[in-house]
């Protein structure tokens, strides 16, 4: 289906507009499908019907998250996302993987008032076997990804520290 302002941008030629009409109908076109596009990434952001695990690229999670919430920053805050990967595949729940990710940028974002940037950074380490419990398991030796997300915020206060351990 073509919106309205796609078919006034593909006749434009055609239009008795001025340059600066023309330029805003192009600007509206473009604003429409980018949030076309954000609202369909965040339809699947909130659809919870697959619980199970799938196979996916993290690095594709990370750039949608990121895009998500860059609209939520109002240009104040920077979101950088480095990776040294061309792919990153888990096994996992995609929802719970993108809603943790989201969930940090955003705790990120509040810290530093919206001002600021955060920082992403997935890299693969090989680890030696490394214990998951010291009672029950240990994590096989091999390469595994370690996704980092830093942000400028001031951190928790000693105050509110105190409070988290005492409860």
């Amino acid at each position: 289906k073509s919106s309205f302002a796609e078919i006034i941008s593909l006749d434009l030629e055609m239009q008795d507009l001025t340059e600066k009409q023309k330029t805003f109908v192009k600007n509206i076109y473009q604003s429409a499908k980018k949030s076309s596009e954000l609202i369909k990434k965040l339809l699947q952001f909130s659809r919870a019907e697959d619980y199970g695990n799938q196979k996916f690229d993290l690095i594709d999670i990370i750039n949608d998250s990121k895009e998500i919430m860059s609209h939520t920053t109002k240009n104040k805050s920077k979101i950088h996302f480095t990776t040294n990967l061309k792919d990153a595949f888990i096994l996992g729940n995609i929802s719970s993987i993108e809603n943790a990710i989201i969930n940090l940028i955003k705790n990120g974002i509040d810290a530093m008032n919206d001002n600021g940037s955060i920082y992403i950074d997935l890299t693969a380490e090989y680890l030696d076997t490394v214990p998951l419990n010291s009672i029950i398991s240990t994590t096989p030796e091999g390469y595994y990804y370690k996704l980092e997300i830093k942000d400028e915020g001031s951190g928790i206060s000693e105050e509110i520290m105190e409070i988290g351990r005492a409860s």
